[in-house]
């Protein structure tokens, strides 16, 4: 732990309490899929009876008028629906939506809102609503709304681990309460969550610990060294409370340092017990050192996604006269393809248009005494080992466009600290500039628009931490728009 530890700002903790933001986004989406699925076969038992009993044909149905009164009676219907689904707890954000259980109550509440319709239908006299129809409702309903449940399980099952999306998680503890919420946050395809180890202090249970199949990584004394040098998202802390106690300051400093989320039960420091059904650790304390997740970054991965896939299909031309041009100016490959370090210290590989000669990463020893730049990075105006035409491409960013492909990938964004190499990562002197690693790396960045390779490092880093303290979707599009004019001045382009 360094010296900045104790230090660190507060205006980059973000506190907050209940179930993540994604989770209450899917309980959100949830609600709007469900009653689209009611809403749908309504409609579909409607057609259905009319088809029937040949009272009403298909167009006569399209183009036929509601009086307010059904339309009240539906309105109240579709809130009626609503609030059934909801007092099922179907949308209970602090827990599992889509498991197993979920399908049980949801299908309880579509049977709950068939009879609805069947009570409006004597109420108000709606002779429309026979035991066919309401057997055809019953069924369309519980296709649409068990089955759009599935494929969403299904498909965040094999998107999210898939893709490699899932969120890597360190588990404080290893007693009885640790294994336990482990395996909770695994069988969980919501949480994308990976239980990568635990972390603890030697204790009486910790053979049986192991025994049990965990992985002890570190013990609490070098939580640091192991998230320095590993991918961890968040850590859920499910230690004793005299432990938690007694290790609070370290834990929370480290985290602050790497930018990891720390999570754990209100229950753990306030003893509250929920006497409800749920578990005692549904309420959570989530204390964040990076963006938070919400709409925004939906928003955010949406425009990363639609403008890199149109930039690609609209830059095709220059893609093939790059290619050209780099094929007769210098012998070797048309791209470049470096491991960077990306978000959560994940590496992955960076692709740029070629602009050095073959075997250039070879002789970058016999020019570190040359290196123009403070810090890690390697930086030299003049570097013998760039061509003709690699000088003009970087010079105009151009060299820069392939990573629309490690964009569209997921693997960078359009906006953020820019990715480095392993080798200016292992240079790293303090841990706070770890930090930059709990966001997605971008293409553009401050960096970009407030002088590039002509900022020193100590500066590029500041800048990197103050993107991520006051990250918004509003600050990532005024960044795309300045860098319009910093890439045409070239502007500290090297």
């Amino acid at each position: 732990m360094t010296a900045h530890a104790s230090d660190f700002s507060v205006r980059s903790q973000r506190l907050h309490v209940g179930p993540p933001a994604s989770r209450r986004q899917l309980a959100s989406g949830l609600a709007w899929l469900d009653l689209l699925g009611m809403v749908a076969a309504f409609v579909a038992a409607t057609v259905f009876e009319g088809i029937r009993t040949e009272s009403v044909q298909i167009d006569e149905f399209l183009t036929m008028r509601l009086r307010v009164v059904n339309f009240a009676a539906f309105v109240g219907l579709v809130a009626a629906w609503h609030l059934c689904f909801r007092l099922m707890g179907l949308y209970y954000a602090s827990r599992p939506l889509l498991g197993p259980g979920c399908l049980t109550e949801a299908a309880r509440s579509i049977a709950f809102g068939t009879l609805l319709v069947a009570l409006c239908a004597v109420v108000l006299g709606m002779h429309a609503v026979t035991p066919a129809f309401l057997v055809a409702f019953w069924g369309t309903a519980s296709l649409l709304v068990l089955g759009s449940r599935t494929v969403l399980r299904l498909g965040l099952e094999a998107f999210g681990k898939g893709a490699g999306l899932e969120r890597h998680v360190l588990v404080a503890g290893t007693g009885g309460r640790a294994l336990s919420l482990a395996r909770e946050l695994e069988s969980d395809p919501e949480t994308r969550a990976r239980v990568v180890g635990f972390v603890d202090d030697e204790w009486p249970g910790t053979e049986a610990f192991r025994k049990s199949g965990g992985r002890l990584v570190a013990d609490l004394k070098n939580l640091g060294s192991h998230l320095r040098d590993h991918v961890v998202d968040e850590i859920v802390i499910a230690l004793p409370l005299s432990v938690w106690l007694r290790h609070r300051e370290r834990i929370l400093a480290v985290c602050a340092e790497q930018g990891t989320t720390v999570r754990f039960p209100l229950s753990l420091v306030t003893d509250l017990r929920p006497h409800t059904g749920r578990r005692r650790d549904d309420v959570l304390l989530s204390i964040h050192h990076t963006v938070v997740d919400g709409w925004q970054l939906l928003a955010k991965r949406a425009l990363d996604i639609t403008l890199a896939g149109l930039l690609l299909l609209a830059l095709a031309p220059v893609f093939a006269l790059v290619a050209l041009v780099i094929r007769l100016d210098s012998r070797g490959p048309i791209f470049f393809a470096q491991e960077r370090v990306g978000l959560g210290k994940r590496r992955f590989r960076m692709h740029k248009f070629r602009t050095m000669v073959v075997g250039a990463e070879n002789s970058l020893a016999q020019l570190e005494h040359l290196n123009e730049t403070n810090g890690p990075t390697f930086k030299l105006r003049h570097d013998p080992r760039v061509t003709r035409v690699g000088a003009f491409l970087r010079r105009s960013s151009i060299d820069e466009l392939p990573q629309l492909w490690n964009v569209l990938k997921g693997e960078m964004s359009l906006v953020g600290p820019r990715p480095l190499p392993l080798r200016d990562v292992e240079g790293f002197e303090e841990d706070r500039h770890r930090r930059r690693f709990s966001v997605r790396p971008g293409i553009t960045g401050l960096w970009q628009v407030s002088g590039r390779s002509q900022l020193p490092f100590d500066t590029w880093m500041e800048l990197d931490l103050r993107y991520i303290d006051e990250w918004s979707l509003g600050r990532d599009l005024l960044i795309l728009a300045r860098t319009i004019p910093a890439v045409l001045s070239g502007a500290g382009a090297e």
